[in-house]
């Protein structure tokens, strides 16, 4: 068996190390580009959950301001408390608060000769905060509100219209 060569079915030391090497480096750059591609992906999820929060909040707004009454002395402007009609006939009394901690709505019995809570509900919708501004419109004998204008923080304007306005005499 002198002389005769075997031929290496295996490999070498080096070749393995070589090997191992640029596996490692591939499967860093693979693990970076997914982890920032994770992280991108979080990201964009937690904004969309900000967006549809602030639009259901923004809903929630608009639907409490439509049913509102017209009547001028079922509004508080400085508290922005005002009283909601249901379809029952049944009132409620309903106000929202931007704090800084967020946005909270009130509902229950308010006073508006003392301009104080009778009974109340808190309720925290979201934990962004939010500045607005409202502005109600009256109409020409200064007895009835026929919208209400919100001012954001992002200089947009939301008009909402009265359904339950009553036409004077």
């Amino acid at each position: 068996m002198i002389g005769k060569t075997y031929k290496s079915k295996g490999f070498t030391l080096i070749e393995l190390i070589i090997y191992l090497a640029i596996f490692s480096i591939f499967s860093l750059l693979a693990f970076g580009y997914i982890s920032t591609f994770y992280r991108k992906i979080f990201t964009e999820i937690n904004e969309n959950k900000k967006i549809i929060r602030r639009s259901i909040v923004f809903d929630l707004l608009k639907r409490d301001l439509v049913s509102a009454s017209p009547n001028c002395s079922y509004w508080n402007e400085k508290k922005f408390v005002f009283r909601k009609k249901h379809l029952n006939g049944q009132f409620t009394d309903i106000s929202w608060q931007m704090r800084k901690d967020g946005v909270y709505r009130l509902l229950g019995k308010y006073d508006f000769v003392k301009k104080k809570w009778i009974k109340k509900n808190v309720a925290r919708l979201d934990f962004e905060f939010y500045k607005m501004r409202f502005f109600l419109n009256k109409d020409a004998t200064k007895n009835f509100v026929s919208n209400v204008k919100i001012l954001l923080s992002d200089d947009k304007e939301i008009i909402v219209c009265l359904r339950n306005k009553r036409l004077p005499a």
